[in-house]
């Protein structure tokens, strides 16, 4: 499926003053596959982020990690602005957690321990990810949030965000992409990849 999106069709309703397209594709199958191209259809450069929000159900966030991070410097959105130096293990989760992780293309893998799954990640053109949960209290201050939806989700965004955002001459185009793949884990508790 292709989804097309031009500042002629967002033209008296969008802050966004170049002239672009955006063009989204989702290829389902074995894995989904998602890609967002974005090109300069006007004549001075632009920089802009972009973001895949994906959000992952697990059976209970406090029993689920994100590996593949480790060592990566972030911003802790919570705490400030500057950057906390990588953690030696993975993405746990016993708090609200809001994370930009910086300069990296790594490959992700969330594994849901009580679901005796995982899923891989794999990014393609982005240099940053996104690693949120919300937490009890910002949960219930959500519209859109269930009081107990914090539980049962995670978001990892493939993203350029921050130092990383996206500067396109005049005629520039780019693209992002991410592949998601389900992977049962063993009976020993194992990931396989």
């Amino acid at each position: 499926m292709r989804l097309r999106l031009t500042d002629e069709d967002v033209a008296g309703a969008s802050p966004w003053l170049y002239r672009f397209e955006a063009i989204f594709t989702v290829v389902l199958g074995a894995r989904l596959s998602l890609s967002l191209q974005v090109t300069n259809r006007g004549g001075e450069a632009v920089t802009f982020e972009e973001a895949l929000h994906a959000y992952f159900d697990v059976r209970d966030i406090r029993d689920t990690e994100v590996t593949g991070l480790e060592q990566t410097p972030f911003l802790d959105r919570l705490v400030g602005t500057e950057p906390v130096p990588g953690e030696p293990d993975p993405v746990r989760f016993g708090s609200p957690t809001d994370r930009i992780y910086l300069a990296t293309t790594a490959w992700m893998a969330i594994r849901d321990v009580q679901g005796k799954r995982s899923v891989l990640v794999r990014k393609d053109s982005s240099d940053a990810t996104v690693v949120w949960n919300p937490w009890i209290d910002n949960a219930r201050a959500m519209d859109d949030f269930g009081d107990d939806d914090w539980k049962r989700m995670v978001c990892v965004e493939v993203c350029n965000i921050s130092d990383a955002a996206v500067h396109l001459g005049p005629g520039g185009s780019h693209t992002m992409g991410a592949t998601f793949e389900l992977h049962p884990e063993a009976e020993s508790g194992s990931t396989s990849r």
